[in-house]
């Protein structure tokens, strides 16, 4: 699919979480619903400054929850680049178990992008107290494989409610 002058891929996103829940053609139309949304868009047509502000404003939500792991991720020049990038364009579906995704996109597609800025801080302060003993490589390497964690997805959404926002960030 083409959009603009960007190819859009949108396999990004699994497709067989919606395949689970409905025939082909209305998952399909899910799909490009999904990967068109202004919010998600960005990520899959390279919008560099989109990319940017978004990432800016989980920075902002990062550090507005978790100060001293923001500050630690950041003496040890771990950037939301090379987590968060994929939590957006995955809806979660790489990282987590199907079920706690599933969860996940419930919560994107009644709040927005909110739900995937939320799950991050939720997982993030899961492990907090072992990130903050942990070096770079043990860090990146523990984000990564976030999946071989059973979290409880009703604790999850309960935890993601709890996530706090500063008033611009809402906002914006």
């Amino acid at each position: 699919e083409k959009y603009g002058c960007w190819i859009i891929r949108p396999d990004y996103i699994n497709a067989g979480m919606l395949l689970l829940n409905m025939e082909k053609f209305k998952s399909y139309i899910a799909l490009m619903n999904l990967v068109l949304n202004p919010m998600i868009l960005p990520f899959f047509t390279m919008d560099n400054q989109s990319i940017k502000n978004r990432i800016t404003l989980f920075k902002q939500v990062f550090y507005y929850n978790l100060p001293e792991l923001c500050d630690h991720f950041e003496s040890l020049g771990i950037l939301p680049e090379y987590y968060f990038l994929e939590w957006n364009m995955t809806l979660f579906t790489k990282s987590v178990n199907i079920d706690v995704a599933m969860r996940i996109w419930d919560v994107y597609m009644i709040e927005g992008i909110t739900a995937i800025y939320s799950a991050g801080i939720v997982f993030l302060s899961h492990f907090e107290a072992k990130f903050m003993e942990m070096n770079f490589e043990d860090i990146l390497k523990q984000i990564k494989s976030i999946n071989v964690i059973n979290f409880d997805d009703d604790m999850l959404v309960d935890a993601m409610k709890n996530v706090k926002y500063p008033d611009w960030v809402t906002v914006e």
